[in-house]
């Protein structure tokens, strides 16, 4: 039998310089996905705060027009000729409306008060504008035939883009189904038997 001369293995210069380069780089990829992971985290918060202060100010605006039709009804106004009641050829049609002092305040009073939610919808259009656009997801939805910016900003504030889930997808092969058991077979494989009592 001849022998056999072990000896222990040690990297040399170029493997031990290997091994740091792939640490390093293992470590420089770990901070390169936690400024990824902060930086999408904060992308979504502030779609989410943007996309609920531009509901408010929906809800808002909302809720003064149909105080203004309400105005209308109680008086026995018909409807105006115009679609929209707040541009400018429906403010001239409500200053024409006779109704009350106080109701006619109430009515200019509104006018201003939508005048200065649409400013206020503007800026927080423009602030999804700027958070938004350069988002992969966001233009995908834009190909949506109906889906215009604040709808596509209201569903990505909705879901997140993802990448902070905590859910991973399976990178392994599916599992195996569980084996169907034949009819007519118990547990253990015993024959099951059906016996028709009389009555």
């Amino acid at each position: 039998m001849s022998n056999i001369e072990t000896t222990d293995a040690k990297p040399d210069s170029g493997e031990r310089e290997k091994i740091r380069t792939r640490a390093n780089s293992g470590g420089s990829e770990d901070e390169t996905d936690a400024d990824h992971l902060r930086q999408s985290v904060e992308r979504t918060e502030r779609m989410r705060r943007l996309a609920a202060r531009r509901y408010q100010v929906v809800r808002h605006r909302t809720r003064i027009e149909n105080e203004e039709h309400a105005i209308l009804h109680a008086h026995l106004i018909p409807k105006g000729p115009h679609a929209d009641l707040f541009n400018v050829r429906g403010r001239a049609w409500l200053a024409r409306q006779p109704v009350p002092d106080d109701d006619r305040f109430a009515i200019e009073r509104h006018v201003r008060e939508l005048d200065r939610l649409a400013k206020d919808l503007a800026i927080l259009d423009r602030g999804i504008a700027e958070t938004t656009l350069d988002d992969p997801a966001i233009r995908r939805l834009l190909t949506i035939t109906g889906v215009n910016l604040a709808v596509a900003a209201g569903l990505m504030a909705a879901i997140g883009d993802g990448s902070h889930s905590i859910f991973r997808p399976r990178t392994g092969p599916p599992p195996a189904a569980p084996a169907a058991r034949r009819p007519g077979r118990g547990h253990g494989g015993r024959q099951r038997s059906w016996r028709v009592g009389s009555r």
